[in-house]
């Protein structure tokens, strides 16, 4: 108690800190050292096991290699980083020393040093606020820590030997400080030839290595924040447990990436899993073995993922591009090659996914869940009414043995309580009896289309080599095909032969026109089917022959549906969601009144029918028959699905993806684990589809909403410029806080009015860099954006022209497509719509006026998203008159920053 007190009455002295200071560099030296001469050590090969078992050998290397691969990596850590924190905690009555580091050190340290994984439960020590008390899990109960003083270091290692630049020093009951150099801080040496001019520089340096409060961080280059430890509440984040499913919500600059980065590198890590934990990830399909790469992470734009990939390698976490993916690449090759949802050479029946199809109405993008939950009831109940109708098809077979398994079936369906999974389990095993039915029944239609064929061919022999011309010169469908043509359609390998497609396409048509007449009712004749009907006038069977072959084709296709109702039931989403448009469409819901053909499909479209597939693989495989039959060929349709299952599912800028991709995104992991951890803003949400409320997600059953606030990005003026930007929409909207102890003083934003050429623009953005320079004493990260693609490349020469003519030795580039190019601090210019999840010290935001006009329902957006991009210095042109969300904050802007108050604020702060 009494040592308590006295560390708690006393303040650090200078002789405290350069104790601190020597006691933390011997630290990282010993460490450094340690692991080098650890990583240098020679391993031993292959040829060293003389005794390797000949069975398992080649399985104990793999383990040896793993092992050693681990082992080099944290080395490595700790060669180039021995620790992140230090931090002095009271325990059983006296002061302790921990250091937390990235990586664990295998060597011991001095009795009262101890070190701990950041990503071990110790590791929250880092985090936490002086003054705090930690429960410290022990064999006998918990510990209470009380954190006396933390140290938040930087390490550098330079020719001088080691460092920590800008370390935050925090002392209980003390304010803060910033140490610039821990090595300044070392007592130097006497030196007789030092003069007394050298020995007042050296003091008037020593003064200034110690600083009040916090130094603002700056954004030195492109890219995403990276930082060693978490604040409180972002750790808190960081570590709830694997089988969360977690939306992170908070202003830009809050380390929203940051921390699910940094949680997605916790929960790869096995040495620090819980007991819990490992005993999900046990149940799931990649189990403990196959954990580190079976994630997946969403970023809304290629640009963002390249930067959450360098984010992810500072993490030591290996992120190659089958693990960070857009959704618009994902859904695109998952949709064709997986499920079988588009179009592709070898399936015709596909649709077709164009991005510029009108077949939404505006408001359907308003409510998206309701109108999924809309189809996914009624493509529901059309699959049970359309099992009952094929049922009693079979009532009409002309076997016995038919309409006795019609009998049955229908007696299950009508027992059936619930149209789930225990009714579809059940007809399973009933209805694979009738496989051997289906294949002959198949035979013997496709005989007597063979043989109605034939004997056209003996009145025509050139019908064949004209049939085939006419269906190459086929356009893709207009209508939708005949559903019971689709049922066989994954069996049939198209033929890349014109002769024999001719073929197939005779016995399908024949096969549909069959099928209608029986029915009494005609083949659509905008299909690809009625084209071919038309085209053969009277070259087909007569209706005596077309009667039988219906009959036959009908019990076929009865068959085919019953035999395997879980195949027909997943596959046939596809072609139930265009019956489900088709009959709201001319309900005037959802869907536009025209425009569009039934082979053609929006994504958002396609995002549905996903959805669907996804969420009914996971009710099924929630029953154990279907689990426990999922390799047997016959459920093949459950496993294509389960294949993409993930262990964890991460996504970044959430509020981008719609409500039914960010569905979509949480079913695609496993379903053992539950494991989904997403982030984003509402407020910077541009996209016209992107999830807009908390309301739009209620399909993500079970989600844990977690909320930051402390933006670590922005000066006091841009914070409270961002908020003013979004208060007129978010009324009760709490604004950011800033960090504590840290001088947020900053300067206003800039405006240039009348700006029309990209001259004008380029001559005002120039000669505010050279403020920017004056200021800070160089160059930081400096970005352009454009209200439209078009104008990247013309605008980026031209700036490029007068930072040339106005010798500042700097370089515009284009960015086209966000394109992250260029070195260094050369200016980048972008397209805004590519620039989500970035940060930069200076972000010029151009031609805010047209971007109004041509998108005035996501404007406010863009503006915020833009304007929160920047740090410190935002400048802001318009080509006339200012946009009205602007008009009333005309006092806030200055014309430059040499006449603005304070304007020498960013460089007192000095350089980091």
């Amino acid at each position: 108690m009494n040592s308590e007190r006295k560390s708690r009455s006393r303040g650090p002295t200078t002789a405290d800190l350069g104790s601190l200071a020597d006691q933390t560099l011997s630290f990282f030296k010993k460490t450094a050292d340690a692991a080098q001469s650890e990583m240098h050590e020679s391993a031993p090969g292959p040829a060293s096991l003389a005794a390797v078992n000949t069975f398992t050998g080649t399985k104990t290397l793999d383990k040896l290699s793993d092992i050693g691969t681990e082992k080099r990596r944290r080395l490595a850590i700790l060669s180039s980083e021995p620790a992140i924190a230090r931090i002095v905690v009271m325990e059983d009555g006296k002061p302790i020393v921990y250091y937390i580091a990235r990586a664990t050190p295998d060597s011991g340290q001095e009795p009262n040093i101890r070190v701990a994984n950041y990503r071990a439960p110790l590791g929250r020590l880092a985090s936490l606020p002086v003054g705090a008390r930690y429960a410290k899990p022990t064999p006998k109960g918990e510990q209470l820590l009380e954190i006396l003083e933390k140290t938040l270091l930087q390490p550098s290692l330079d020719p001088e030997g080691w460092d920590s630049k800008n370390s935050k020093f925090e002392h209980i009951g003390h304010f803060p400080k910033t140490i610039v150099s821990l090595r300044h801080l070392l007592p130097r040496a006497a030196s007789m030839e030092m003069d007394l001019i050298d020995e007042l520089l050296a003091e008037a340096k020593e003064a200034e290595n110690v600083v009040e409060g916090f130094r603002r961080s700056v954004v030195a280059k492109m890219g995403l924040r990276e930082t060693g430890a978490l604040d409180e509440f972002q750790d808190e984040i960081f570590r709830l447990p694997l089988s969360t499913r977690l939306l992170i919500l908070g202003p830009p600059g809050t380390g929203k990436t940051t921390t699910l980065i940094k949680r997605l590198g916790l929960k790869l890590d096995v040495t620090h899993l819980t007991d819990t934990e490992k005993s999900v990830i046990s149940r799931t399909a990649a189990g403990m073995a196959g954990l580190g790469n079976s994630w997946l992470m969403f970023a809304p734009t290629d640009l963002l993922a390249q930067y959450v990939k360098e984010n992810f390698a500072r993490e030591e976490v290996p992120a190659s591009d089958l693990r960070i993916e857009t959704w618009t690449s994902f859904r695109q090759n998952i949709a064709r090659k997986n499920l079988g949802i588009l179009r592709t050479a070898a399936r015709r029946g596909g649709l077709v996914m164009k991005e510029t199809v009108s077949s939404l109405q505006n408001a359907t993008l308003k409510r998206q869940t309701a109108w999924y939950l809309d189809f996914e009831i009624w493509q529901n109940e059309a699959f049970w009414s359309d099992l009952g109708a094929n049922a009693k098809l079979l009532l009409e077979a002309e076997t016995g043995e038919l309409r006795t398994m019609g009998l049955r079936l229908e007696g299950l369906l009508k027992g059936a309580d619930a149209k789930g999974p225990l009714s579809l389990a059940d007809i399973m095993e009933t209805a694979a009896e009738l496989s051997k039915a289906r294949l002959d029944l198949r035979q013997g239609a496709e005989r007597r289309a063979r043989e109605a064929f034939a004997n056209q061919l003996a009145k025509d022999r050139g019908l064949l080599t004209a049939l085939a011309d006419f269906v190459a010169g086929l356009e893709d469908d207009a209508e939708e095909p005949d559903d019971a043509a689709a049922d066989d359609e994954e069996d049939r390998i198209v033929s890349q032969d014109t002769r024999e497609a001719a073929f197939l396409a005779y016995v399908e048509t024949v096969g549909a026109h069959a099928r209608a007449h029986v029915s009494g009712r005609k083949v659509a004749p905008r299909s690809r089917t009625g084209k071919i009907l038309a085209w053969l006038g009277g070259r087909i069977p007569s209706e005596s022959e077309l009667s039988i072959l219906g009959r036959a084709l009908r019990a076929s296709s009865a068959v085919t549906r019953l035999s395997n109702p879980l195949r027909r039931y997943m596959v046939g989403i596809p072609q139930r969601y265009r019956q489900f448009r088709r009959q709201r469409q001319a309900e005037g819901k959802w869907y536009s009144a025209s425009g569009f053909v039934g082979s053609e499909a929006h994504p958002l479209e396609i995002d549905v029918i996903l959805l669907a597939r996804l969420r009914s693989t996971a009710m099924l495989l929630a029953d154990r028959r279907f689990a426990a039959s999922i390799a047997d060929a016959s459920y093949a349709s459950l496993k294509n699905v389960a294949d993409l299952y993930r262990t964890q599912i991460a996504v970044d800028e959430a509020t981008d993806f719609s409500p039914i991709q960010l569905a979509c995104m949480a079913a695609l992991g496993d379903p053992a684990a539950r494991s989904f951890t997403a982030c984003g803003d509402f407020h910077q949400r541009i996209t016209a589809w992107g999830s807009r409320s908390l309301e739009d997600l209620v399909l993500l059953d079970g989600l844990d909403v977690r909320g930051i606030n402390i933006t670590y990005r922005h000066s006091r003026q841009l914070n409270e410029f961002a908020h003013k930007l979004i208060s007129s929409e978010y009324r009760d909207s709490a604004p950011p806080s800033l960090p504590e102890h840290v001088d947020n003083e900053g300067v206003p934003p800039a405006l240039g009015i009348g700006l029309r050429t990209d001259a004008d623009i380029a001559a005002w953005i120039a000669r505010r860099i050279e403020e920017i320079e004056n200021m800070s004493g160089g160059i930081p990260s400096v970005a352009v954006l454009v209200d439209v693609e078009d104008r990247v490349s013309p605008l980026a020469k031209s700036l490029d022209t007068v930072l040339s003519q106005r010798n500042l030795n700097l370089n515009a580039v284009a960015c086209q497509g966000g394109l992250a190019i260029g070195r260094g601090n050369q200016v980048r210019v972008f397209d805004v719509q590519h620039i989500k999840g970035l940060e930069f010290e200076a972000v010029f935001f151009v031609g805010l006026d047209r971007l109004a006009k041509r998108e005035p329902d996501i404007f406010a957006k863009y503006l915020y998203v833009g304007a929160t991009r920047a740090a410190l210095f935002l400048g802001l042109t318009i080509e006339d008159r200012l946009p009205p969300i602007l008009a009333d904050m005309r006092s806030t802007f200055v014309d430059g920053w040499t006449t603005a108050a304070g304007s020498t604020r960013p460089n007192a702060r000095g350089k980091s």
